[in-house]
């Protein structure tokens, strides 16, 4: 059984840094962003989280499909 990704564990792609923030993406009435696929129709989507590296602030987003199924170790 291969182990699932777990962003908490990945180093930043850009520095090799292994601190972050979290948080999680909103738009400027304070909702939620989410990642749609482009022929989806309206409705759908996955909420987004994004991780902050503390040296280069280099940020990504996952789905916060992944921080439920993975246990993230968020310092």
């Amino acid at each position: 059984m291969s182990e699932q990704f777990n962003p908490s564990k990945a180093p930043c792609p850009i520095c090799g840094n292994r601190q972050f923030s979290w948080g999680r993406t909103v738009d400027s009435q304070g909702g939620w962003l989410y990642s749609r696929e482009n022929m989806a129709g309206l409705g759908g989507g996955e909420s987004l989280i994004i991780r902050k590296c503390f040296s280069c602030k280099n940020v990504q987003l996952f789905t916060q499909e992944l921080a439920f199924t993975q246990v993230l170790e968020i310092d």
